[in-house]
């Protein structure tokens, strides 16, 4: 597993590509908005051969590290109405020639400034985190695209 901060601005080194991709929006300090720095917390440690990105939500410096992945995982916190913090919403979206984009998007209630989150959206995070260590766990039979209990499963077409 290898950790980058798309802060540092730093590519992934030739020996990461195809590696299976976490690019991880959000921000610690604006409460729920810190979904995607609490997934890469739980999937640190693991032993997934994969690459986490943490971002920012302003930054798309992630797109760079998405090429030559057959496989890249986007989680983000989403503010919808009306609100269910907690509420996971999951995409698989084809890339053309680069495999699939899986989305992972968890609704947030208080984005405001300060650090921690609402309990029903840290528990999300960790439900979020499983789900991924599942699609990038080898089982038999294959686990990829198997909807969760308490996510929304979204199949997105595109052109």
């Amino acid at each position: 597993m290898s950790t980058f901060d798309s802060a540092d601005h730093r590519p992934p080194s030739p020996d990461h590509a195809g590696r299976p991709l976490v690019a991880a929006l959000g921000d610690t300090n604006l409460h729920d908005n810190g979904v995607g720095p609490a997934v890469l917390q739980h999937l640190a440690g693991r032993g997934l051969d994969v690459t986490l990105v943490s971002c920012d939500a302003e930054t798309t410096a992630s797109a760079d590290f998405w090429r030559d992945r057959d496989l890249a995982i986007l989680v983000e916190p989403i503010c919808v109405q009306p609100c269910h913090p907690g509420r996971v919403h999951r995409m698989v979206m084809p890339r053309p020639g680069a495999g699939s984009l899986l989305v992972f998007a968890v609704e947030t209630g208080d984005v405001g400034n300060g650090q921690g989150m609402s309990p029903a959206v840290a528990a999300a995070t960790r439900r979020v985190a499983d789900a991924i260590a599942a699609e990038l766990t080898p089982t038999d039979p294959p686990v990829r695209g198997r909807p969760l209990p308490s996510h929304r499963q979204v199949q997105v077409a595109m052109p």
